[in-house]
C-alpha cells in the first residue's frame, strides 16, 4: 500500500472518531441541559400559579433559551426542538395568562410554537393540534376573535379524532372549548352539542 494512501486512511479514520465523538458529547450535554430547562419550565409554572407575572415570564426566557441551546447541541435531529416547540407555547400560556395580558407577545410566542411543530411533526400530528388549540384559546378567544379560534379549533378537532390512540384527554378539552366559542356567540344549539360531546369523552 502507498505510504500517502495509508496516512490518508488514518487521518480520515482519526476524523470520523473525533466527529463521533463530538456527537456523543453534544447528545449527552444537550440531555444535561433538558434536565436544566425542565426546573426552569416547572418555576415558570409555579411562579404563575402564585400570581407572579414577572417571574414566570423571565423564567419562560431562561426556558427558551436553554430549549434554543440544546436545538443547536443537536441540529441534524428534528425531534431536538421539541423542548423549544413547548417552551414557547407556554411562554405565550404566561403572556395570555389573565392576570399578565400581554397579548402582541403570546401571539409571536404561540405562532413561533406552531411554526416548530409543523416542521418536526408535521400538519396532522397531535402534537399540531395541541398548538393550534393554545393559540385559539389563548390568544384569539381572548381577543374576542371567535371565527379564527373556531377554525383553529376545528382543525384541531378532526386531526384529534384522526389520531385516537395519541390524544388522551385533548378531544375532551378542544370540544370544551368550541362549546365555549359557539356559547360565547349565543350559537346555543352547537354549543350545546360540543359540551355533551366533551361530558360524553371524559
Amino acid at each position: 500500500m502507498n505510504n500517502n494512501n495509508f496516512l490518508n486512511g488514518i487521518a480520515l479514520l482519526v476524523i470520523i472518531m473525533l466527529l463521533s465523538s463530538c456527537a456523543a458529547l453534544n447528545r449527552s450535554s444537550a440531555r444535561s441541559l433538558h434536565y436544566l430547562y425542565i426546573d426552569e419550565r416547572n418555576d415558570a409554572g409555579y411562579a404563575l400559579q402564585n400570581g407572579d407575572c414577572v417571574k414566570a415570564e423571565n423564567k419562560m426566557l431562561e426556558a427558551v433559551s436553554i430549549a434554543k441551546i440544546i436545538k443547536s447541541k443537536v441540529p441534524e435531529v428534528k425531534e431536538a426542538g421539541s423542548d423549544l416547540a413547548e417552551a414557547y407555547k407556554l411562554l405565550g400560556r404566561v403572556y395570555s395568562n389573565d392576570n399578565c395580558k400581554k397579548y402582541p407577545e403570546a401571539l409571536d410566542a404561540y405562532k413561533e410554537s406552531i411554526k416548530l411543530r409543523e416542521y418536526i411533526y408535521g400538519v396532522d400530528d397531535p402534537l399540531y393540534a395541541h398548538a393550534l388549540n393554545d393559540l385559539a384559546w389563548g390568544y384569539y378567544y381572548k381577543q374576542k376573535k371567535y371565527d379564527t379560534a373556531e377554525t383553529m379549533l376545528l382543525r384541531a378537532k378532526t386531526i384529534y379524532e384522526t389520531n385516537p390512540s395519541k390524544i388522551e384527554n385533548y378531544l375532551t378539552m378542544v370540544y370544551t372549548n368550541l362549546g365555549e366559542v359557539y356559547r360565547v356567540q349565543g350559537r346555543i344549539q352547537e354549543a350545546e352539542e360540543y359540551e355533551k360531546k366533551a361530558d360524553a369523552n371524559r
